[in-house]
């Protein structure tokens, strides 16, 4: 899973979704990072992984290290963790 598709789960179990990624990203700091539920570090996690997205993206010729990629790939990893602990907090 993706943190994109990961925190929209997350949002859709609360009855909120979005059409753009803005909508999600603004709404899973309002919802979870600003009251407390989660860590602030996984909101910025969170814009991270976006502004990553967005370089990758439109930008030409860029190229992320792989010391970097790897390190990103460990904390998506235990940020979905997260999500699932909340999704599974919700439902249950």
């Amino acid at each position: 899973m993706r943190p994109f598709m990961g925190v929209s789960a997350l949002l859709m179990e609360h009855d909120l979704s979005f059409k753009k990624h803005s909508g999600v990203r603004a709404a899973f700091h309002q919802q979870f990072t600003k009251t407390g539920v989660l860590d602030p570090k996984w909101g910025r996690l969170y814009d991270q992984l976006f502004e990553d997205r967005q370089e990758g993206d439109y930008m030409a010729f860029i190229s992320f290290e792989p010391d970097y990629v790897e390190s990103q790939l460990t904390r998506c990893t235990q940020f979905l963790d997260q999500l699932r602990l909340l999704r599974t907090s919700v439902s249950g």
